[in-house]
């Protein structure tokens, strides 16, 4: 999971699109098969990677 999720200072909270935007950075770490709970044109629009994808990156 990206470091900076988890890293949200308490005391500043930041704005909503940020923290949407650290949210989908931290979900895309995962295969589409882990996200398939979330609908299809969602993983589309935010360029959700397929297992055989992620393999070939690494």
């Amino acid at each position: 999971m990206p470091r900076d999720f988890a890293d949200q200072r308490s005391d500043e909270p930041p704005a909503l699109d940020t923290s949407l935007e650290r949210g989908w950075r931290a979900q895309l770490t995962l295969t589409r098969s882990q996200l398939s709970i979330l609908p299809v044109p969602l993983l589309d629009a935010h360029g959700a990677k397929d297992a055989t994808d992620t393999a070939a990156s690494r």
